[in-house]
Formats: C-alpha cells, structure tokens, sequence
C-alpha cells in the first residue's frame, strides 16, 4: 500500500504496484519504479532513474545518469552533472527537464507547460499532428530543425523560432546552448 521510503547507501531501488507516495534515494545506484498511485520523489547520486505509470507524476534527480519517465504526470527531470539523457514518454501534465550535455527527447501530447533545457546536448521534441501548442524554441548555436507541415521554421533567426500551433495551447519552451532542436 505505501507510502514507502526507501533509502540505499549503495545498491539499485526497484519498487512496483504501491498504491500511495513512494520516495527513494539513493547515494549510488540505479531506481527503477513502475505503477506509483501518488507522487515518486526519486534521487539518486549516480545512477540511472526510471519510472512508468505514475499519474501523480514524479520529481526524478541524479547527478550522473539517465533519467527515463513513461505515463506520468506533472513531473521535473534533472541530470545535475555528467551527460545523462532524459526521455520522456506519455507526459500527461507540466514537465521540466534539464540536463547537462545529454539529450533531451520528450514524445507526447503537451497537457501542460513544458520548459526543456541542456546545456549543450540535442533536445528532440515529438507531438502529434493535432496537438495545439505555443513553441518558443531557442539554440544559442546549433540549428532548430522542423519535420512538421504546421510548423514553419523561422527565416530570420535560424537559432530562434516562435509560434502557435493549432489555434494554441500549453507552451513548450525549449532551450540549449549548443546543441539541435528537432521538432517532429
């Protein structure tokens, strides 16, 4: 039933079917989560972070490793150091996810805010069709890429691109230093 607390010096987490809030930190190790009835507070100091299933949603830290969230809700991402990935699967609320110089790849449909940043790894962002969205995208110095027809790329600044999609909706903000930003 939960909630649960869980609390590793050394070693991996893995915790499924808990019906109330779980937190788990770790000093070093990978967390794996799946089917979290209320919020997952997840942290670890190296090592990888994965949860699918928690509608409450999920704030996942690590300070060197990936960070994968499937079917979540209102939830945050954070690599702190290193160049940990973060993928994002079936958001269903707010998302905030930064890395350092991982990538950033976020597929779903936008039902709140989103504000995804690295520093200088790649970000890739995949809606569908219908989704209606503002984007406001910006690469200090790489390219923003666009594979969507309702998405025109921006001929006066390559680097910075704003628009609203479908009549409009949650805002997506997308922010690297160096790296590509693909919106498909």
């Amino acid at each position: 039933m939960g909630p649960v607390n869980a609390i590793s010096k050394r070693g991996d987490i893995r915790a499924s079917y808990i019906s109330k809030s779980l937190s788990a930190h770790a000093e070093t190790g990978n967390l794996d989560f799946q089917v979290v009835g209320e919020h997952v507070d997840a942290k670890t100091g190296g090592g990888s972070i994965s949860c699918s299933r928690a509608a409450q949603g999920v704030d996942a830290e690590t300070e060197d490793g990936d960070i994968t969230l499937m079917v979540v809700g209102a939830s945050t991402a954070r690599v702190t150091k290193g160049d940990g990935t973060i993928i994002v699967g079936g958001a269903r609320g707010s998302l905030v996810a930064s890395t350092g110089s991982g990538s950033l790849h976020v597929r779903a449909e936008p039902h709140g805010d989103w504000r995804l940043n690295s520093a200088s790894g790649n970000i890739r962002v995949e809606l569908p069709p219908s989704a209606p969205f503002e984007l406001d995208a910006t690469s200090k110095s790489g390219e923003i890429v666009v594979g969507r027809n309702d998405v025109q790329s921006s001929g006066t600044d390559p680097r910075h691109l704003h628009q609203i999609v479908n009549g409009g909706g949650s805002s997506i903000q997308v922010r690297t230093e160096r790296g590509r930003i693909v919106l498909q």
